[in-house]
């Protein structure tokens, strides 16, 4: 009995002596540049203080670097720290933020733990300053570059791809002036192949918020100003209305062009755009808020679009001959400017707004390409669902303005559409028990 206790006493010693050890390995040292990865990794520095007086340590961004800025009058941080620094004494750790003069001097090294909020990447510089044992300034004041990297990067919380439906009603200008009108039901879908934000939001989180803030280093090299260049693809297909027309040949009308109906149509369309993300300074949300608008995406967008024109039926009592139905194509070149977002969750109460003006040509009206005029304007208002929300939208194809075409060829529709704008991707997450 009396061994078996001797044998647990010193395991018992054994295994103290091996936590100790392990909560304060063998420092590194200091200088030079530190890469943390993963949940919790943590690094040990000898400690340039020791000994020392009036010392202190804390944590600098490449700001306050280029600034000139000390530990004492460093920009103080927006959110919890990702890097958090500590002490190690006789095996002991401490982590506590208010870590006094007399605490650094007598450590025996200094710790660097990461404790990753979101994935991404933050830098920081470790800095140290001190009075040595002969009172003498440590000059220059050591400095570690610590580059902290969380885990795997979860692209399913970004905006890199969204997909709405729309339903709604549209009235549309014809001949009878707003009176026609047609269910609609759309879906809309938006991919960003290239978007240099969430890049850079991921790799360089620091570089990022300085741009969001146009707050931008010489090193940045921002340009003129803070963007972030964007490509997109763009689609839409769905049910929706068009006029029919058709041509009167009767002797005493001569040769008129009518509209006989507004039937339903299958369209769809894909466009590519190219431009910029330009991030607007704005004042800080509420908790629960969505806040105000953070960004607009301007870019020069193509796109090609279908319709399918339904056939008409013949009324020799109006002088109508009967026609059969087409496919009827389309293309556009314009430019378009977002309501974009550059923060998670809520961007703004207006986000997802857009408008586009373009120019092209449509066969749809007249059964032969004309030049055409193409404006196309969405606003979805306020709410406080993430889910749906109504928007307003209003959209314009006409001749195009000063074409030589335009007096022979005046066929063109004017939609003002009131539509439910629903987030398949939002209603996905849910139905698959997101909270």
């Amino acid at each position: 009995m009396r061994t078996a206790c001797r044998i647990f006493a010193v395991l018992v010693v054994l295994l103290a002596f091996s936590v100790h050890a392990a909560d304060c390995p063998t420092p590194n040292d200091f200088g030079g540049t530190i890469g943390l990865t993963g949940n919790a990794p943590k690094f040990t520095l000898k400690n340039p203080a020791k000994g020392g007086s009036a010392a202190s340590v804390c944590l600098l961004t490449e700001g306050d670097l280029e600034k000139g800025h000390t530990c004492a009058t460093a920009d103080p941080l927006t959110a919890a720290p990702a890097v958090v620094v500590g002490l190690c004494t006789a095996g002991a750790n401490n982590f506590n933020n208010n870590l006094t003069s007399a605490a650094i001097a007598g450590a025996d090294a200094i710790l660097v733990e990461f404790h990753p909020a979101e994935a991404g990447q933050t830098v920081r510089y470790l800095r140290v300053e001190a009075k040595d044992a002969a009172g003498k300034d440590l000059n220059p004041p050591p400095v570690t570059k610590v580059v902290a990297t969380a885990g795997t990067p979860d692209f399913a919380t970004d905006s890199r791809y969204k997909v709405w439906l729309y339903t709604g009603y549209t009235y549309l200008r014809t001949k009878n002036d707003f009176k026609d009108g047609y269910p609609e039901l759309l879906a809309r879908f938006e991919t960003r192949l290239f978007d240099n934000a969430i890049y850079l939001e991921q790799t360089d989180h620091d570089k990022f918020e300085r741009m969001r803030k146009h707050e931008c280093l010489s090193s940045d090299n921002c340009g003129v100003f803070p963007h972030f260049n964007v490509v997109r693809l763009y689609g839409e297909t769905g049910l929706t209305g068009t006029t029919v027309a058709t041509t009167s040949t009767t002797p005493a009308a001569g040769t008129t062009t009518t509209v006989t109906a507004v039937k339903q149509a299958f369209t769809g369309s894909v466009g590519v755009g190219y431009g910029w993300t330009l991030p607007v300074t704005t004042r800080p949300a509420a908790p629960g808020e969505a806040g105000d608008t953070n960004a607009f995406t301007i870019l020069g967008v193509s796109r090609l679009g279908i319709v399918t024109v339904p056939g008409v039926d013949a009324d020799a009592t109006k002088g109508i001959a009967a026609k059969q139905g087409t496919t009827a194509f389309s293309w556009s070149v314009g430019a378009r400017i977002e309501n974009a977002n550059l923060l998670r969750g809520k961007g703004g109460n207006f986000e997802g707004a857009y408008f586009e003006i373009g120019i092209g040509e449509n066969e749809q009206f007249a059964r032969k390409k004309v030049p055409r005029l193409r404006v196309d304007g969405l606003v979805p208002l306020p709410a406080g669902s993430d889910l749906v929300r109504f928007a307003l939208r209003l959209q314009l194809d006409t001749p195009r303005p000063f074409h030589p075409k335009e007096n022979a060829d005046t066929g063109g529709e004017i939609r003002i559409s009131g539509l439910f704008n629903i987030d398949l991707k939002e209603l996905a997450r849910r139905f698959g028990g997101g909270k």
